[in-house]
């Protein structure tokens, strides 16, 4: 058993433990975010390209009307107009996409950008009927940790 001398070494050995749990969990905990960040900008830039085919649709169907004499400039050029915007958002989302994998490359320790491979499939958890998931939080016995060891430290000073 750790004797008086020892206890300031068995408090660091017990934070030190602690600590390398929290900060996997965070580790952890961010990777999961870039993931599910991966996700919502593929899907951001699912409806930028729609967005873009509709306004490709519309500037060819605007034009047309035009050669036909039954459509005006002022629609072809608006439609022209919307299809740029639309081509500028899908490179936006494009982009936003590349940045999302190369966080998740960089979260998973990956040599390079990493994509998803679909969305997860997520089965919600139950709730627990009780407070002990509290007291297995890393930050919670971290906490109380330190709490004992400053008790430790007044009582045998």
């Amino acid at each position: 058993m750790a004797g008086p001398a020892d206890l300031p070494r068995v408090d660091r050995c017990l934070h030190a433990r602690i600590s390398a749990e929290a900060t996997r969990r965070q580790v952890a905990l961010t990777a999961g975010q870039s993931y599910l960040a991966v996700i919502a900008v593929e899907r951001q830039r699912e409806i930028a390209i729609r967005n873009r085919d509709t306004a490709k649709a519309l500037a060819d169907y605007a034009s047309a009307r035009l050669e036909a004499g039954k459509g005006s400039r002022l629609n072809q050029v608006r439609s022209s107009q919307q299809l740029a915007t639309a081509e500028g958002a899908v490179q936006l989302a494009e982009l936003a996409l590349r940045r999302a994998e190369e966080a998740l490359g960089v979260a998973i320790f990956s040599e390079g950008a990493v994509g998803s491979n679909g969305d997860p499939e997520m089965k919600p958890a139950l709730p627990p009927s009780d407070d002990s998931w509290l007291f297995q939080r890393p930050d919670v016995r971290l906490f109380a940790a330190e709490a004992k060891a400053a008790d430790r430290v007044a009582r045998n000073s």
